[in-house]
């Protein structure tokens, strides 16, 4: 599309808003901030009636210069060609030196950069070996397993990076990101309320699987770690090293609840996990409800897991605010 104008950016707006064919999750919107331009995805802006918000600044539609579809490439919207350089979202900031990151950091944007939060952490160690286990206690408090000559430290403190694992082998150190303490539904819906989700059955025991030094080890709820003896899910994830699989056991079944690319931290959507449990012959967990905004999410069972689709998944369920 070409052109301008604010009636054909209100139509584009609605479109991402409203289609639910459209994920706003996998929409770069690209905007002139002062002498800059910025390139964000469209869940980090809060739309609003000529415009939008991006970290509390208000931005007129006329600042916007093109939206597009991170997938395809295919613009709903440009000004001009996008020739020119860009920069990204701001992100967070990870201090220099350990420090408890949740008395910096409000929750959400832990949840929403644990990617980025984690690399940074990992890159840290490994330039610092004499601060390795100060800079893991930042995410958390931690308990300590041994398990056939390799380390384990666990975050076993409910929040952002609960069941985070440091694995000391002798290929050096590295994290493994788990399934955080689910973020309460009422707070996103107010924070991230146009975004895509799903809801999903969340019944059994949770076994997180991955591979150390070759050889291959799962984490049973968050609570031990054990050696693999599921061939299926070893033969996995040794042609796929990068790759954790998070298991639900259930009256003699397994259901992929999850699978996160440890390169980058990052967990995937439900179209790759469906794609993976269909070559590991087994279901995903139950869907219960499909494709559902966040802010269409009515009142849902407390053994469910909604998947948030954001730049990561963010993992959230049912819950009340505690009354005083």
């Amino acid at each position: 599309m070409s052109g301008l104008k604010h009636g054909t950016i209100r139509e584009v707006f609605s479109r991402i808003l409203y289609d639910p064919f459209i994920d706003p999750s996998e929409v770069e919107i690209v905007f002139q901030d002062s002498d800059l331009f910025r390139c964000v995805l469209f869940t980090f802006i809060e739309p609003s009636v000529d415009g939008f918000y991006y970290r509390g600044n208000f931005y007129p539609f006329h600042k916007i210069i093109a939206i597009r579809d991170v997938r395809s490439g295919r613009y709903f919207l440009r000004r001009r060609p996008v020739s020119f350089r860009m920069v990204g979202d701001l992100g967070i900031e990870v201090p220099d030196f350990p420090v408890y990151l949740r008395a910096v950091y409000d929750d959400f944007l832990l949840y929403r950069y644990s990617p980025f939060v984690l690399a940074s952490v990992e890159s840290r160690m490994r330039e610092r070996p004499g601060q390795i286990f100060d800079w893991f206690k930042a995410l958390g408090s931690y308990v300590l397993f041994s398990l056939d000559g390799v380390r384990f430290c666990m975050i076993r403190e409910p929040g952002p990076f609960r069941g985070t694992i440091l694995v000391l082998g002798r290929k050096g150190l590295r994290l493994l990101k788990s399934i955080p303490t689910p973020y309460p539904l009422f707070r996103a819906k107010d924070r991230i309320g146009i975004n895509r989700a799903v809801v999903q059955e969340c019944h059994g025991v949770l076994y997180h699987y991955f591979i150390v030094d070759d050889r291959c080890f799962c984490s049973v709820d968050m609570s031990r770690i054990e050696m693999c003896v599921d061939d299926m899910f070893c033969d996995f994830i040794r042609d796929n090293g990068n790759t954790s699989l998070f298991i639900l056991k259930k009256d003699d079944e397994n259901y992929l609840l999850a699978v996160c690319d440890q390169s980058e931290f990052r967990f995937m959507k439900i179209r790759e996990e469906k794609r993976i449990a269909a070559f590991l012959g087994i279901s995903i967990a139950p869907v219960k409800i499909d494709n559902v905004r966040v802010r269409d999410i009515g009142a849902i069972p407390n053994d469910t897991l909604i998947k948030i689709y954001d730049y990561d998944v963010i993992f959230s369920a049912q819950s009340e605010p505690k009354r005083s």
